[in-house]
């Protein structure tokens, strides 16, 4: 197992991430360990260096989606980039979580990665 250090170095939420299985191909395996304790698991479906793009699929986590498909682009910018992260899935609404929720969830997530690069 790797231990990459790209996504904590960025990513205030991300404690750790170490590669299981391949490396920067289809197939790849993920583990992302969050600073609260969470696990997650991603499948790295698609990487294209000359676009700047990544396509990943979680196939374990504790967050309240299925069918999770999400897609990293850096674009040129101006004098700087532009990064765009996207993603699709399938919300699994409870009692207390419905899906604007869980939306807003995913969305805080990508907010707090995307203001610190922000910063840099």
């Amino acid at each position: 197992m790797a231990t990459t250090p790209a996504w904590p170095a960025w990513h205030p939420v991300v404690a750790k991430t170490t590669i299981t299985r391949g490396n920067n191909q289809k197939g790849a395996l993920r583990r992302v360990e969050t600073r609260d304790g969470a696990v997650l698991i991603e499948e790295l479906l698609a990487r294209k260096d000359k676009q700047h793009t990544l396509t990943y699929r979680i196939v374990e986590s504790p967050l309240p989606v299925k069918d999770y498909v999400s897609t990293l682009s850096v674009k040129p910018e101006g004098q700087g980039s532009r990064v765009i992260w996207q993603s699709h899935f399938t919300a699994l609404t409870a009692e207390s979580l419905d899906e604007a929720k869980i939306r807003g969830i995913v969305s805080g997530i990508y907010r707090a990665g995307l203001d610190e690069l922000a910063k840099r």
